[in-house]
Formats: structure tokens, sequence, C-alpha cells
């Protein structure tokens, strides 16, 4: 057995295969978000003045892009507790854990693109959409919390 490549059993095989795949589809939802509002916003909200309704939008985007990660953070862990055995999490809770996040961040991210496409400024967009895609990519489904942990090594004994 390979120590760095984790062995997976059947149902934790096919959570992990769900979970990647509901990953990729938030994915494929977000990555296009801000290329689809800077044409369907036009070239108007370059001529705004700064102070007014930018401003506003860009604090609504910040607050509501925090408030959508914080919320699908706590939601995945709502998710985790509700299979969590010991010191690992089954592959119903994984997969619903983790769903819950990918849906919740984009969530928001779809509201911003609302408030982009309405307001008729894409900066709100543009802000989220990087923070947004990197949370995802920084939380590629691995399964590693469906394993038990390894004993850790604290040095006593030496």
């Amino acid at each position: 057995m390979n120590p760095i490549e984790p062995s997976f059993n059947a149902s934790q095989a096919a959570a992990l295969k769900q979970t990647r795949f509901r990953w990729a589809v938030a994915l494929v939802i977000n990555l296009p978000l801000p290329f689809i509002a800077l044409p369907m916003v036009g070239s108007d909200w370059v001529n705004q003045q700064p102070g007014g309704a930018g401003t506003n939008a860009m604090m609504i985007a910040v607050f509501v892009g925090l408030a959508s990660v914080m919320l699908g953070l706590f939601a995945r862990n709502q998710g985790y507790k509700s299979d969590w055995k010991a010191d690992v999490i089954g592959p119903a809770g994984y997969i619903k854990g983790n769903t819950y996040f990918f849906a919740t961040i984009t969530a928001g991210s779809l509201g911003l693109f609302v408030l982009s496409v309405t307001g008729g400024w894409p900066a709100p967009t543009f802000a989220a959409a990087p923070i947004i895609i990197g949370l995802l990519i920084f939380n590629f489904p691995n399964g590693r919390p469906m394993l038990p942990t390894p004993p850790r090594f604290d040095g006593e004994g030496l």
C-alpha cells in the first residue's frame, strides 16, 4: 500500500466520486460568471463616479462573499456531524457536508452575479469570482475526512 495515496473501500470511493462530480459542477457554474456579467452590463459602468453606487455594490459584495463562505463552512461541518463515527466521517456525511459547502458558496456567487447585472456594475462578480474559485480549488474533495487519523508522533520516548 502506498502511504501517500489513501485506500478507500467501495462506499467511500463512490462517495468521493459523487463529491468530485458535485465539485466540478460548482466550478463549472462559477468559472464563466464574470465573463457573462461583463457583456450583460455593458460599458456604462466605466463612467460611474467614485463613491457612488459602485462603492455600495462592493461593500455588499464583500459582505455577501464573506457570509457565504462562513455559512458554507458551518453547513459543511453540520453535514459532517450527521455521519460522524469516532474520528471518521461516513460517506453519507461526506457527500452531504461538501454538497452544502459547494451549494452555499455557489449561491453567494450567483447572488453577486444578479447584483452585478441588475446594478449595472460588474465589479462584485469580478471581485468575488477569484476568491470563490480559489476556495473551490483549495477545497478539492480528497476524501481524507473519511479515513482514520494516523497517530501523531509527539517526540516523546527519544
